[in-house]
């Protein structure tokens, strides 16, 4: 093993992130957030992360600070929305990323309100629909409206039935759909 992998491994267990055990590595609960069979995995979160787009979205800090915009519409024409639709690779990569954190936060939300007194729910931003499929599935008279980027929609068309329509748009632009109550996730950051 190379020493910069060496390093690396010690310096994420000392963190909690793998183990040492008599003289070779092995996963700790961290590490095994990292794989695609854990039922939570950050894996693409991580790999999202390191985008070579996001990194050269940090350089551009500075450009932020001075014009309350986003940096990476710095170093990305049309910015990261438009990336992603014009990137499929990476824009399933971030798609993973967003379901792999969400999958850790739907439980509590589901457990935590109740849903039923609303006919029609509507998931703003809500990607691939684990929430809302999880709200529905706990409100069984209820129907619920995915909204998200048109590019988005179409690849989860498969989630469509008679209680969840897909709708694209975009909620900066496009009226939202007409429903009794609206769930907005992880959106902060637009």
């Amino acid at each position: 093993m190379t020493d910069s992998r060496l390093l690396l491994l010690r310096l994420l267990s000392a963190h909690g992130v793998f183990e040492q055990r008599n003289g070779s590595w092995a996963h700790s609960e961290l590490s095994r957030m990292l794989r695609t069979d854990h039922p939570q995995s950050l894996r693409s979160f991580v790999r999202m992360i390191g985008f070579p787009v996001f990194w050269k979205a940090w350089e551009a800090l500075e450009h932020s600070l001075r014009t309350s915009g986003p940096s990476v519409e710095k170093v990305v024409e049309g910015g990261i929305w438009r990336y992603l639709a014009d990137n499929p690779e990476s824009s399933r990569i971030f798609d993973d990323a967003m379901t792999g954190k969400a999958h850790g936060q739907i439980a509590g939300i589901v457990s935590s309100y109740d849903f039923s007194p609303f006919a029609t729910i509507a998931d703003i931003g809500g990607g691939r629909g684990h929430l809302l499929q999880a709200v529905l599935a706990e409100t069984p008279n209820a129907k619920g409206v995915l909204f998200d980027q048109s590019h988005v929609v179409k690849q989860v068309s498969n989630i469509a039935s008679d209680r969840l329509r897909l709708q694209g748009g975009d909620f900066f632009k496009d009226a939202l759909p007409v429903c009794d109550a609206y769930m907005i996730m992880q959106v902060i950051h637009d």
